[in-house]
């Protein structure tokens, strides 16, 4: 696995890319080069002065589940889509693929502050009539508008993919089960053709030939998910951490976990158009107020589980999915900023242009990841800021949440 940044330092995580330097949130020429106008400073330093805290990771997973599956007849609808109720394999692991909340069957956790089913879906409502998006503007740091968009409706995750969720991915790839070419568009728009790209054609969905990046054994995905000792939340058994966002998972291995689980990978667009709470163009998901010096309103420059004096020093540095209730964005989503960065679909180049419901696929060496994370500082949670990475790397800071047809 690759590793792109230094464990015990809470300074800036270094570019993983083919070419080209991260660009913290302006728009990027063709090439993948740094927006040179008004870049930031992404580099954390270690908190000596922040408050602490909440004394300790606290135990999520024992709480009642009031959400989660309910017997054979599939669980709730928990925002909007109804899981029609996934079958499951002789060994009890579910094998359906497209069911939504298939990933959540059997599940005991429970998710967020209110307790509820971790695969809590939430709508999103698009830009209508004239209203435009601006891409990379938060009124903050950038103020470039010069990449409009519109965006359909649709629906994306209230948390980021868990480690109990993914397991029950697991069992099912271990199963036998696997992605269709073409799966994984966002099959709602353009007749089914999904989401456009600049060179007027439309998302090709699923590769095959992606199955050989990712393992075929549970020996294999144990050392897949285990990526950068002591930071990964992955467990070979269900443990105290099953509510724990997932990292070390790869581009590939999110892509096929969110259609297996009746969803796909948002475009960049739309991550970063619930993030800013659409036309409202917030500089964070929560508002246009700074972050203070702890975690009241997101987990990031090891502010969380350790005292002020100690550095990150291991997953108990990572929250639990919404835990931080207060940070959460315009439509409902939790940890849009700060916990772990997230996978978007999109490959990362300048931004597609026109965009009325667009994905970037001109170049696809690197994928862009939004959102900042634990490790870093606060200038990476602004709703602008982009990174980029090769997609077949997991990395300790990196996880990522699925979206849905509205």
């Amino acid at each position: 696995v690759l590793r792109c940044h230094d464990p015990n330092s809470t300074g800036p995580i270094e570019d993983c890319g083919a070419g080209g330097t991260t660009n913290a949130g302006g728009t990027t020429n063709a090439g993948g080069t740094t927006n040179a106008g008004g870049t930031t400073n992404t580099g954390g330093t270690t908190n000596t002065g922040g408050a602490t805290g909440s004394g300790g990771k606290p135990n999520t997973g024992g709480a009642t589940n009031t959400g989660g599956a309910t017997g054979s007849g599939g669980k709730p609808n928990t925002g909007g889509t109804t899981n029609t109720g996934g079958t499951t394999g002789s060994g009890g692991s579910p094998v359906d693929s497209g069911v939504p909340g298939s990933s959540c069957q059997g599940l005991t956790d429970s998710c967020g502050s209110s307790h509820e089913s971790c695969c809590t879906s939430l709508p999103v409502k698009g830009t209508t009539g004239t209203q435009t998006f601006y891409r990379g503007y938060d009124n903050v740091t950038y103020t470039d508008m010069s990449a409009p968009a519109t965006v359909s409706d649709f629906q994306l995750d209230k948390f980021e993919i868990t480690v109990g969720r993914f397991r029950n991915f697991e069992k099912a790839w271990d199963d036998g089960w696997r992605p269709s070419a073409g799966d994984g568009k966002h099959k709602h728009l353009n007749g089914g053709k999904g989401l456009t790209v600049p060179s007027a054609t439309f998302e090709t969905g699923w590769n095959t030939s992606w199955v050989s990046q990712m393992p075929d054994t549970a020996s294999g995905w144990d050392t897949e998910l285990t990526c950068d000792t002591p930071y990964y939340t992955w467990s070979p058994t269900a443990s105290g951490q099953e509510s724990d966002p997932l990292n070390c998972e790869s581009w590939y291995e999110a892509y096929a976990f969110c259609i297996w689980d009746g969803g796909f990978l948002p475009s960049e667009t739309e991550w970063d158009y619930t993030a800013a709470g659409g036309i409202k163009q917030l500089p964070y998901p929560w508002g246009t107020s700074a972050p203070a010096s702890n975690t009241d309103l997101a987990n990031y420059g090891c502010k969380y589980g350790n005292d002020a004096s100690v550095r990150c020093h291991g997953a108990d540095s990572i929250a639990p999915v919404g835990l931080i209730d207060a940070g959460k964005g315009t439509y409902g989503q939790e940890d849009l900023a700060g916990n772990l960065s997230e996978w978007t679909l999109d490959g990362f180049a300048a931004y597609a242009t026109p965009c009325a419901d667009c994905t970037q696929q001109t170049a696809i060496s690197t994928r862009v990841v939004r959102g900042g994370n634990f490790h870093t500082n606060a200038a990476s949670l602004v709703t602008s800021f982009r990174d980029k990475y090769m997609p077949q790397n997991g990395f300790y800071y990196v996880g990522a949440r699925c979206a849905r047809t509205p």
